[in-house]
């Protein structure tokens, strides 16, 4: 199944085997921010797949195992600029939020950030932090936290934590520029 964006909405497919052709199984409203509710039809796409699947050959897609990981995986080898951050966003449906929270010091281009997945299999919002790795040229995946954590705020705390600790650990004070207003950030 691949899930793919334009504009406003998400269009979820499936490859159906005896056909031999990738056929569409439902359309929906791409969720903007982390309060949106995500509507699909998961029984629906689930009855779909099993008319041409055993359960056993199905499995969630992604990175290692790790859509988030492989999300932080396809970002540009390069701190990012708004015009990417927003093209990022447009391209990825399962993204529904990006909040810079620090640039470069010349403020041109983002190096730390945090996103928000929608995990759309498993029904549940996944907040991660993410930065921009300068000695290898690539962006890694700082900390994640699931929606379904029993212990949210306090995994949410310690998300803070390891991106403070990230940042100082990988850069110096002369180096960056903190975004004042993450939430205001991608809306000028």
């Amino acid at each position: 199944m691949i899930t793919l964006a334009k504009g406003n909405r998400a269009y979820f497919f499936y490859f159906n085997p005896e056909d031999k052709q990738w056929e569409q199984l439902m359309e929906t409203d791409r969720p903007e921010a982390i309060t949106d509710e995500i509507s699909v039809a998961e029984e629906e796409i689930n009855d779909q797949l099993r008319q041409h699947y055993d359960d056993q050959d199905l499995e969630p897609a992604g990175y290692p195992g790790d859509p988030v990981l492989g999300t932080v995986q396809g970002f540009p080898n390069e701190p990012l600029t708004d015009t990417q951050i927003r093209v990022i966003l447009e391209q990825h449906p399962m993204m529904g939020e990006v909040m810079p929270l620090v640039n470069t010091a010349d403020g041109d281009r983002t190096i730390a950030l945090i996103f928000f997945y929608n995990d759309f299999l498993r029904e549940q919002r996944i907040t991660a932090a993410a930065g921009y790795e300068p000695t290898i040229s690539e962006w890694q995946l700082i900390a994640s936290v699931e929606s379904s954590d029993p212990d949210f705020d306090q995994a949410l705390e310690q998300l803070q934590t390891a991106y403070a600790q990230w940042v100082g650990n990988h850069y110096t004070i002369d180096e960056i520029h903190p975004i004042e207003d993450p939430e205001a950030a991608l809306k000028s």
